[in-house]
């Protein structure tokens, strides 16, 4: 007997999430005067822009983001991330994903988020939600 294997793979944003978890992520910072730069909220808006018309330079973004962070340790950053993720994150999950998933994990199906936000910020949301795997932009 041949039987098919499922997969499931969600995009975060705007399908897990009612929101976009990059802007979500440079809100906080602003929010909490971690980044105080206006060019930084500029760089964001810009780079949404650039995504939508489809011509978005990633590795430029992602170094000009990053610059930002040069000052911080990753511990900082990453109390910072788990902050984030309880506070923003998890009370804008859609509920109806949270039960999708948790229907496909009872039946076995192994399940994917895929995001174009960083990795360091989907891996924990992924997590979250106890998925099987999940893919994000790499630096």
């Amino acid at each position: 007997m041949n039987k098919k294997k499922s997969l499931a793979i969600f995009d975060l944003d705007e399908t897990l999430l009612c929101g976009d978890s990059s802007r979500l992520w440079t809100n906080y910072l602003w929010d909490r005067k971690i980044v105080q730069d206006p060019a930084f909220l500029a760089l964001d808006s810009q780079m949404m822009k650039d995504y939508y018309a489809g011509k978005l330079n990633i590795e430029h973004y992602l170094f000009e983001h990053m610059s930002y962070f040069n000052q911080f340790t990753v511990d900082l950053i990453n109390h910072w991330v788990n902050d984030y993720i309880q506070t923003v994150i998890k009370p804008l999950l859609y509920p109806q994903g949270i039960n999708i998933i948790a229907q496909y994990q009872q039946e076995n199906i192994p399940v994917i988020i895929i995001s174009a936000t960083m990795s360091f910020l989907v891996h924990p949301i992924a997590k979250l939600l106890n998925t099987d795997a999940s893919m994000g932009i790499d630096m």
